[in-house]
């Protein structure tokens, strides 16, 4: 497919005195977009119901056992369909006590981006000795064979700063409905809670303090620097969830599994979704938001960028296309994404399954779907983010003048383009089922 240069909104770019860092020269320009919506398959997994947010808890799966909720028509399944969405539809309802976005705001003002903060958490399984190591001017991991972003204080405010943001896109829903259910229990430590790949915490955190008498577990290769904010029922565990080893000491003992980006340090996601289910007690949830590597238009259309054409717009597009490449060479699951709702409706382990996408406005343009509060977290995040993915974008042979070329010009579509580019989360939950085969989990 050959492509036609696109410039958005008449926007030149700011131009690099390398512009392919020896990259080959094909002439492919920037950005033809496709359409996919003739390429329809029939959706799978039992009846559909339409829904346009997380379903309130009442309604989740109640009437219709086994059911399967879809966020966009069934006969397009969430790996080849891009609907358009409506301004307001997407995150309407409040959920119950699940209101988190004034608490929010009490705690996140107070987290600064600086090292020196006070570490003291509580420590389990692979280890308390974190092998950190300086990577073109950031602090990266040395345990985890795939991951390649940063940990350090810079990253863990990235972090808390995107949690926030997330609570805010979603009119401070932060976890779905069905929780309420599963989680309802009077025993201390009845009920118990995984977050894998739990970043600096936050989500954890929120559920610590909204579900006081459960137990969380929050695992990642590097534990939780900041414990200040960390109710007691909160520990910190360093694992490579990458790893099997790293979670059979877990199975069998936890009623919420939680997973929120990390396709980006796991090598096979399948497997890790395999190993979820034999986590879950029966009648636990799964909860998993991924999204693809890829970047799309105002009309949910995926915005096709190579590699290796010369540098010009969508430059955010463009940083996301590098970032996958990398991504793929450390061994990554950038296509998780596209495949969670065949993995999960297909596996015989679940059922009451609920899907939705949300498109989250990198570079906002006219995008007007979220409160006006949410843009300025959301241009902090990317800004935040683009200085993430360099250590592994010049590990991966960029050179720093194309990094910076398209650093600098993403910033200018941020603030200047009128044009929306989106990235497209994939959400889905489901129930473990009472009864599984005789090979049951």
């Amino acid at each position: 497919m050959s492509e036609s240069r696109k410039d958005y909104d008449g926007y030149e770019g700011i131009d690099s005195d390398s512009d392919s860092d020896g990259e080959p020269e094909p002439r492919v320009s920037v950005a033809e977009l496709f359409d996919s919506y003739s390429d329809h398959e029939e959706g799978e997994g039992g009846d559909v119901e339409m829904e346009d947010s997380w379903a309130d808890s009442s309604s989740v799966g109640a009437s219709v056992p086994g059911s399967v909720i879809f966020t966009h028509p069934p006969t397009l399944p969430p790996s080849s369909y891009a609907p358009s969405v409506s301004n307001d539809s997407l995150f309407s309802r409040q959920v119950g006590d699940g209101d988190m976005s004034s608490f929010a705001s009490s705690y996140d003002d107070h987290l600064e981006p600086e090292s020196s903060r006070p570490s003291s958490p509580t420590l389990s399984g692979a280890g308390t000795e974190i092998d950190l190591r300086e990577q073109y001017g950031r602090r990266v991991t040395a345990l985890g064979r795939t991951y390649g972003l940063p940990g350090d204080s810079e990253e863990w405010y990235r972090l808390d700063r995107q949690h926030r943001m997330f609570i805010e896109m979603q009119g401070g829903k932060w976890y779905p409905p069905a929780m309420e259910r599963v989680m309802k229990s009077n025993i201390q430590g009845e009920k118990r809670v995984l977050d894998l790949g739990c970043g600096n915490g936050a989500w954890a955190r929120d559920v610590g303090l909204h579900f006081p008498l459960c137990d969380v577990l929050a695992i990642d290769l590097i534990p939780i620097k900041d414990t200040r904010y960390l109710p007691s029922n909160v520990k910190s565990e360093v694992d490579d969830i990458d790893r099997e080893d790293g979670l059979s000491h877990l199975y069998g003992q936890f009623d919420v599994v939680h997973c929120r980006l990390v396709a980006s340090g796991v090598r096979d996601y399948y497997e890790l979704i395999e190993r979820i289910v034999r986590i879950l007690r029966p009648g636990g949830i799964m909860e998993l938001q991924e999204f693809d590597f890829r970047i799309y238009d105002r009309d949910h259309r995926e915005i096709e960028v190579s590699v290796y054409a010369p540098l010009g717009p969508p430059y955010w597009a463009r940083f996301m296309a590098h970032m996958n490449q990398a991504i793929q060479k450390k061994g990554g699951d950038v296509d998780a994404a596209r495949h969670l709702w065949k993995w999960v409706t297909s596996h015989e382990a679940f059922e009451d399954i609920t899907y939705r996408d949300v498109w989250v406005p990198c570079i906002p343009g006219d995008d007007s779907r979220y409160a006006a509060e949410v843009y300025p977290i959301l241009r902090e995040n990317i800004t935040a983010f683009l200085k993430s993915g360099r250590p592994m974008l010049l590990a991966n042979g960029m050179s720093e003048a194309v990094y910076d070329t398209i650093e600098q010009n993403t910033l200018r579509e941020m603030h200047e383009s009128n044009e929306p580019q989106y990235t497209r989360l994939q959400c889905i939950y489901a129930t473990k089922r009472h009864i599984v085969g005789e090979d049951s989990f």
